[in-house]
């Protein structure tokens, strides 16, 4: 697929495309602008001026005078560049389409595009991050997919600069408002007691384990494992995701028993959904029925 994003850094005439086309190509180009003015006229027609994101109108403030060193806060301070570059966009109402256009007497940037993309990530790297940050993937994982699934559609989109930690705060950003309406302690450990508690008084047994850098516990009652010692050699496993506050994966044996009919023979909850975390549940599984 072509990449605008050198059509757009450094705007050397001006030119006009549709609303639609523009809106997609502007979300791989916003890191690089930021709005400066704008209007709209009585026509309908709309205009935005928009200078470089690494223009420096002001200087930068500086430390105060005579303050000890160690109660100075550690800060990153970024080469000052205050590129002059502005280009302004215009929407036309009678024809549905933009007008994208340099601002008279600018010049181009006085730096590279790459300078654009350490300081800011445009939305549609945002857009793509927070498709992948809600699936069962830790942040190394989901970076990497996003840097693969990016460039395979653009060659240069600025995605070599996501970092992990992005991602990680975009998770925890994006699952923690989908779990707060799910019951139970805030905090894991106490809501795994909790748990175990509960079940151990309705009578399950419960036996926790872990699996390299993931955990879980298995719980079944009698009648289960009755089922699960006699007709076990058949065993469908199903995954329930969404019922805890703490984002771990309920998985539910199911057994057919002398009746032809489907019944439960054992559960166990995961933090992580993977072969490692899910062939550790059922060893230990095989501890309650070794049959």
């Amino acid at each position: 697929m072509s990449n605008p994003r050198e059509h757009y850094f450094n705007v050397s005439q001006t030119f006009e495309l549709p609303i639609k086309e523009f809106n997609q190509e502007w979300a791989l180009v916003d890191n690089i602008w930021i709005k400066f003015n704008g209007n709209t006229w009585m026509n309908g027609d709309k205009w935005i001026s928009y200078v470089c994101r690494a223009s420096k109108p002001q200087k930068s403030s500086e430390r105060q005078e005579r303050v000890p060193s160690e109660n100075l806060r550690v800060t990153f301070k970024r080469p000052a560049i205050d590129c002059k570059a502005r280009i302004k966009v215009t929407w036309l109402a009678t024809t549905d389409k933009v007008r994208i256009e340099r601002m008279e007497g600018t010049p181009d940037h006085s730096h590279l595009l790459d300078i654009s993309d350490m300081r800011k990530r445009s939305r549609f790297i945002k857009i793509t991050v927070a498709n992948e940050a809600v699936k069962d993937y830790n942040p190394p994982m989901i970076t990497n997919v996003v840097r693969k699934e990016i460039e395979q559609l653009y060659e240069d989109s600025g995605v070599k600069y996501l970092k992990t930690q992005e991602v990680a705060n975009t998770k925890f950003k994006l699952v923690g408002p989908m779990n707060t309406h799910l019951i139970g302690e805030a905090n894991l450990r106490l809501d795994i007691q909790s748990a175990n508690k509960f079940l151990v008084e309705k009578n399950y047994r419960v036996e926790k384990f872990t699996a390299q850098k993931s955990q879980g516990f298995c719980f079944a009652n009698s009648e289960q494992l009755k089922n699960l010692v006699h007709y076990g050699w058949l065993t469908l496993i199903d995954s329930t995701h969404n019922t805890n506050k703490h984002d771990w994966r309920l998985f539910t044996l199911y057994i057919r028993d002398g009746c032809g009919c489907w019944n439960v023979g054992g559960h166990f909850f995961v933090s992580r959904e993977n072969s490692e975390t899910v062939t550790a549940a059922l060893k230990t599984i095989r501890t309650f029925a070794p049959r």
